[in-house]
C-alpha cells in the first residue's frame, strides 16, 4: 500500500577552539532537530506505467534518429548536386 512518511533535519554542529594549557578542555556535541518536517507520499506503480514510459523513450529516439538520418542524407544529396 500507499505510506506516508515524515522527515526531518538533522543539524550537527561543531567548532575548533584553542585552550590555553592550564585549561581542561571540553567537548560539547549539540544537535539540532530542524522545525520544518517534510511528508510525502510512496505510491506504487503499476507494470503497464513502466511499459508506457519505456515504449514512449524507444519510439522518441527512433523519431529523432530518423530526422536526423533524413537531413543528413537530404544534405549529402544537395552538396553532390551542386559539386556536379
Amino acid at each position: 500500500g500507499d505510506k506516508v512518511r515524515r522527515v526531518y533535519r538533522i543539524l550537527c554542529n561543531t567548532q575548533l577552539s584553542t585552550y590555553r594549557t592550564s585549561i581542561v578542555p571540553e567537548a560539547k556535541f549539540e544537535y539540532d532537530l530542524s522545525p520544518i518536517a517534510m511528508s510525502y507520499l510512496e505510491v506504487s506503480r503499476n507494470w503497464y506505467d513502466y511499459s508506457t514510459g519505456l515504449l514512449a523513450i524507444i519510439g522518441g529516439c527512433f523519431t529523432v534518429i530518423g530526422m536526423l538520418e533524413s537531413s543528413v542524407a537530404f544534405f549529402s544529396k544537395r552538396n553532390r548536386y551542386y559539386l556536379s
